[in-house]
């Protein structure tokens, strides 16, 4: 959810996908209440996944405990 005065961007939309990279969802919903009209969308992840979880990994920060505390659908 956004509460952005201006339209959603890509950069907006990236991040949702970043999202549903790293959680494994199999959809995301991106909602901006911010501007005049209601504004959403709705995200799917890329279709190849694991090309995507390979450039992002050295954005993504994980504990050194997270396989076993905090276990990802479809780990990185």
């Amino acid at each position: 959810m956004k509460a952005l005065r201006h339209k959603l961007t890509n950069d907006e939309v990236g991040q949702v996908v970043t999202y549903l990279a790293v959680t494994g969802d199999p959809v995301g919903l991106l909602i901006n209440f911010g501007g005049r009209s209601l504004e959403y969308r709705r995200i799917l992840p890329p279709m190849k996944l694991d090309a995507w979880r390979d450039r992002i990994r050295r954005h993504v920060w994980m504990p050194a405990n997270a396989q076993s505390a905090y276990p990802l659908k479809n780990p990185l």
